[in-house]
């Protein structure tokens, strides 16, 4: 028997195979310890059991109203994954997404977006949901943001706490969003997503200092 997500083992579970001799005989049970995105499944028509990582699928978002994301294996919101962001299909009023409330268990979890269409003139967001007691939830870490003649760098160090949001626009003077910008998301405390982005603008950003991060 297997004991663990169909999906692959849910973050913080380990998944377990056990092990049956013949009738009377002795049993063991097998555990994978640290079985994060681990997949152990059986296939009882030919007692097949079968380990595996969990799915590398990238999945789309285009959902025109506010997505949380989730810390577990689920193929459409679930963590460790890639995910395509048609900011066009999102439509004309801004979507966030929300990362999941962190734990300590979920620490190493990552979310990578790729953009794979542009949308003039809407901001979308990706937020840290903020939890108690051990909030604020916030980002640190670097955006990289160009246009066709110049390049701009916002860091947010270790130490600000104040910025919950990165926001995406693809012809924004101060944010970008064109095809093939990414964004990569790992919590690396509870309170803290470590985020490496970027952007490329329509816009000028020539006199602009990038607002990428944002509290908001």
């Amino acid at each position: 028997t297997v004991a663990g997500n169909t999906l692959g083992s849910d973050f913080g579970t380990d998944p377990t195979v056990s092990i049956q001799g013949t009738a009377g005989g002795d049993g063991a049970t097998l555990t994978f310890k640290g079985g994060h995105g681990i997949n152990a499944h059986i296939d009882a028509s030919s007692d097949v059991i079968t380990i595996e990582k969990g799915f590398d699928e990238i999945a789309k978002i285009n959902s025109t109203s506010d997505l949380l994301l989730t810390a577990d294996r689920s193929k459409t919101t679930g963590a460790n994954r890639t995910y395509q962001l048609d900011l066009n299909a999102m439509g004309a009023s801004q979507v966030e997404i929300i990362l999941p409330i962190p734990t300590a268990a979920l620490v190493g979890m990552f979310f990578k977006f790729i953009i794979q269409t542009k949308k003039d003139g809407v901001v979308h967001r990706i937020r840290a949901k903020d939890t108690t007691p051990s909030g604020p939830v916030h980002f640190v870490g670097q955006a990289i943001l160009r246009d066709s003649t110049a390049q701009r760098i916002q860091l947010v160090e270790i130490g600000t706490t104040d910025k919950d949001v990165i926001e995406i626009q693809s012809n924004a003077n101060d944010k970008g969003g064109q095809i093939g910008d990414e964004i990569t998301c790992t919590l690396i405390s509870i309170n803290q997503w470590l985020v490496q982005a970027s952007f490329v603008t329509t816009g000028s950003i020539a006199s602009t200092t990038p607002a990428v991060f944002v509290n908001a």
